[in-house]
């Protein structure tokens, strides 16, 4: 059902043309089996819902007609939870990290040469516009802006050759990307691959191919390693992101890049292991002793990979917000968004759970995430209820403490919109959204994300017959 519905006409038609009639029952029966492996057995699911109803009229018969102090406790310690998570635990936004302006190539590193890496993969609506974007963020000649096409089926190469004709810049470098062979890759990372292979700076800035630099932008990132109290060969700087359509609001995406804002704190004070996989400065040796994106080519969440391996290496590195210097767009239409996020989540949920050593089944985590649909929805509906009962004569003091506690509950959904607001410059639309639309969403894409991976798209542990991993393919000699 998340198909567009004409796909799903389509695909509906092809099958009834060429089946024969006496083949329904089994179509069927496969279509119930197809079902069950997406969303879990309809009995699972009917318990599931049952469960919740129970505990809904559980909740009602406590709120009717007059709210019982067990009610009002629980709705109270509701709030309070809602405060120290969404208030208090954000603060340290006002805090983040920053990326150190300049707009000049930074004294210790002159005479040192900088690569610019984008991978791109059908991007010919955008491609222009970034790489335009890139050239012009900076007049330095030790800037080379390589772009790989990773064998798109648009025309990112035929864009990306009209941008060399018409610029006619010489630090403009498009490569065509080679086959996969019999390796591995997941993701991006063959792109990266080739592209520090085709690199010849000293540092190599990787970003997605959807990440705009503005002016100044590789001045900035690179005084920012240069300036460091302790030398780093490695520095994952965070873009602000801008968005596009009404879904992202659905998908509380605001909330997510507020959060990932606390994250930056987190790694340069040694307390997470983590980066942003959307523009990574390395220095070149750092790179390699990291073992590049071959070493880490068979994963999906390569980013986090690598800071795990520059953790074990003892390699230093840091995060930066750089929300003047970098911008990108996620998403522009409700399947992109699904899409995005279910490989987030996916990504996550494919590695093992400790002890039991395999990924967390469908059941437990259906469980849990409508527990969180809960917690989030039920200030929103008690506080609707009692607003219908305000005018009610018997109002009494437990509706007026139940009233506040949901009120609270709310204004911890605003304020927490309201930091990112304040100190990163995120807007505060649709904010009332997210506490009850994204947590449902976000219920059906963590059931969604736990189906069977029978093609190891997302599986880093899965390597098909005949495949080598990348790191064990001897690498192209850097010409």
């Amino acid at each position: 059902w998340l198909k567009p519905v004409p796909a799903l006409l389509h695909e509906q038609d092809l099958v009834l043309g060429a089946m024969p009639h006496g083949d329904f029952d089994e179509t069927e029966q496969q279509a119930q089996q197809e079902l069950e492996k997406e969303w879990g057995s309809p009995l699972f699911l009917i318990c599931l819902l049952c469960f919740h109803a129970v505990i809904l009229r559980k909740a009602l018969a406590h709120l009717f007609p007059d709210p019982s102090a067990l009610l009002v406790t629980l709705m109270g310690f509701v709030a309070v939870v809602n405060f120290l998570i969404k208030v208090v635990g954000f603060r340290h936004v006002r805090d983040a990290p920053r990326t150190t302006h300049s707009t000049t190539w930074p004294n210790k590193l002159q005479g040192k040469r900088l690569s610019v890496i984008f991978p791109a993969y059908n991007e010919a609506d955008t491609i222009g516009k970034i790489v335009r974007a890139a050239l012009a963020s900076t007049k330095s000649n030790d800037v080379e802006i390589v772009v790989v096409d990773d064998r798109s089926k648009d025309n990112t190469w035929k864009v990306l050759q009209d941008i060399a004709a018409e610029t006619q810049d010489k630090r403009f470098k498009a490569v065509a990307g080679a086959g996969r062979g019999k390796v591995s890759w997941k993701g991006k990372n063959w792109s990266c691959t080739q592209g520090y292979e085709a690199a010849t700076g000293d540092y190599l800035l990787f970003c997605d191919a959807d990440v705009m630099l503005q002016p100044h932008a590789v001045e900035s990132f690179l005084t920012t390693m240069s300036d460091c109290p302790t030398p780093v060969g490695w520095i994952s700087f965070v873009p602000k992101t801008r968005f596009s359509c009404l879904s992202e609001y659905l998908f509380n995406w605001p909330g997510t890049v507020i959060a990932q804002a606390l994250i930056p704190r987190s790694v340069n004070d040694g307390t997470k292991t983590y980066a942003f996989g959307q523009c990574n400065l390395f220095e070149r040796k750092t790179y390699e002793r990291l073992g590049g994106h071959r070493g880490v080519g068979h994963i999906v969440a390569e980013s986090h990979a690598m800071a795990a391996r520059a953790k074990e290496l003892k390699l230093p590195m840091q995060c930066r917000l750089a929300f003047d210097y970098a911008e990108l767009v996620w998403y522009f239409n409700f399947m992109e968004c699904w899409k995005g996020q279910l490989k987030s989540i996916r990504g996550r949920m494919s590695q093992p759970m400790p002890v039991v050593n395999r990924p967390p089944p469908r059941p437990l985590v259906a469980f849990v995430m409508s527990l969180f649909v809960s917690w989030q929805t039920l200030p929103w509906l008690f506080a609707a209820l009692q607003f219908a009962k305000i005018a009610d004569s018997s109002w009494s003091l437990n509706d007026t403490m139940l009233t506040l506690a949901c009120l609270m509950s709310i204004l911890c959904s605003f304020l927490n919109r309201l930091l990112g607001f304040v100190y990163l410059g995120y807007n505060m639309h649709f904010w009332w959204v997210a506490p009850w639309i994204s947590s449902f969403m976000h219920l059906l894409l963590a059931v969604r994300a736990c189906r069977p991976d029978g093609d190891g798209r997302w599986n880093d542990s899965a390597l098909p017959a005949g495949y080598a991993l990348p790191r064990d393919v001897a690498p192209v000699a850097r010409k």
